[in-house]
């Protein structure tokens, strides 16, 4: 429950400091008590994202609110970059008919 409660303070549309302090508290919360739900992990190390997620309150105090600074408005242009047809020529304009571009550089 901790996860989801830090979860909605971080994806909220305005910050403070102790929405960002109260954050971290939750994430160290949910991050203390996984091994009691998940007691297969004990011997595990823990994973870089789980250290990272205790930064978040630092980014939050620089940034601002999370949903100004996240990577999904991004990875939607990369997907829609990718869906670009290039005929695997690299470099290399087509127009739509199939030529070759006369404007591209020669």
């Amino acid at each position: 429950m901790a996860l989801f409660q830090a979860a909605g303070l971080i994806c909220r549309y305005s910050m403070t400091s102790e929405r960002a302090k109260q954050s971290r508290e939750l994430l160290t919360k949910w991050i203390d008590g996984l091994h009691s739900i998940h007691p297969h992990t004990v011997k595990h190390k823990k994973r870089p994202n789980v250290h990272a997620s205790l930064h978040l309150e630092e980014f939050l105090l620089l940034f601002g609110p999370v949903t100004s600074w996240w990577c999904f408005p991004f990875e939607r242009l990369i997907g829609q970059i990718q869906k670009i047809n290039t005929n695997d020529f690299i470099g290399a304009l087509t127009s739509d008919d199939g030529s070759n571009d006369p404007t591209a550089p020669k």
